[in-house]
């Protein structure tokens, strides 16, 4: 019941996304060829329908990520989860911590493995069909080295202490596990901006001049103090210009791409700032972390709840109850 229940729900949101999205594309297709009157003055035609056609592109690609997906999600349910945990627990004790990460991690590098033909395709097909690519294939391969080894150094210690957790504090392990990620939440911004970005691009004070002069106007009126102004070599792999805004109190940190201040004026730029100082004064940051700090209580208690059943495991092919002797996350429970 449980598992035909899950199969319809996985179905029903892939459909309903894709159906979403074929709505899309049909609607920017029936509308290339006319630039919006509020538009005619800054944006022209040929301009118009490249971005027609570059978000058409973009759009089938990712009805294929969704049916991919939505295959693999299924494949897992329907005899995936069983047959990868048989294969681990021949190889790692059974019980183990290190059987519950090893499962997690493995779940996680097929569906990295899977996505790899589609990462490819849309770099170096979409992306450079439209010229915004300047990944060469070296890089694409580095940064998905360093990415996977920044993962694992980052996931597996956190694996272990949630599966800990859930093997020692039994009923309450999702409440710990929840305070445990609002910590996260609210320090990985500081940690990436200073430890992981930095292995991936270079960040370089924004000169002195009428642009920085112009942004600090502008962050003065709005209130908002950060820790710098930067900008970044993204033009090492793509064309797309862009701005953000990361960390939280004194950790704050604007960071220009370098294509966006080659290919813009300062005014434009401006914009782009004044655009993410409205999610500042608004608060939108602090309510979506808010949000994903309700979002993953209600998640983590009722995947509290779920694991104390018997019958859990046994619907998607796992050969046990909740006794701890598998290597999903319902391995490292221990009844009270």
């Amino acid at each position: 019941m449980l598992l035909t229940a899950f199969i319809a729900a996985t179905l029903a949101w892939a459909g309903l996304s894709l159906a979403l999205s074929m709505r899309q594309t049909a609607h920017v297709a029936a509308h290339r060829d006319a630039v919006p009157a509020d538009f005619a003055a800054s944006v022209s035609l040929d301009e118009h329908r490249k971005a027609a056609d570059y978000t058409v592109a973009r759009e089938r690609l990712s009805r294929i990520d969704t049916a991919v997906g939505t295959a693999l999600t299924l494949v897992w349910a329907l005899g995936g989860i069983g047959l990868l945990d048989r294969a681990l627990s021949a190889v790692l004790e059974p019980g183990s911590l290190t059987l519950g990460v090893a499962f997690l991690v493995a779940a996680a590098a097929v569906g990295t493995v899977l996505d790899l033909p589609l990462a490819a395709y849309r770099k170096f097909v979409v992306e450079r069909r439209f010229g915004f690519n300047r990944t060469t294939v070296a890089t694409f391969l580095a940064d998905l080295l360093r990415r996977s080894a920044l993962s694992l150094a980052v996931a597996v210690p956190l694996l272990y202490a949630a599966l800990w957790a859930m093997r020692t504090f039994t009923g309450l392990w999702w409440l710990w596990s929840w305070v445990g990620l609002l910590v996260l939440m609210v320090t990985a911004p500081a940690v990436y901006v200073r430890l992981i970005a930095p292995r991936f691009n270079t960040f370089t004070p924004l000169e002195q001049g009428p642009l920085r002069a112009g942004i600090e106007r502008l962050l003065a009126g709005a209130g908002f103090r950060s820790s710098g102004l930067f900008t970044m070599d993204a033009s090492r792999r793509t064309a797309h210009g862009n701005a953000y805004f990361i960390g939280f109190g004194r950790s704050k940190r604007i960071v220009l791409f370098d294509t966006l201040v080659a290919n813009s004026a300062p005014d434009e730029i401006e914009a782009v700032i004044a655009h993410e100082l409205g999610h500042f004064r608004h608060r939108h940051i602090w309510f979506g972390l808010a949000q994903s700090a309700v979002v993953t209580f209600l998640g983590l208690a009722a995947f509290g709840w779920l694991v104390k059943q018997p019958w859990l495991l046994p619907s998607f092919g796992v050969e046990q109850g909740a006794t701890g002797s598998g290597s999903s996350p319902a391995c490292c429970w221990r009844p009270s």
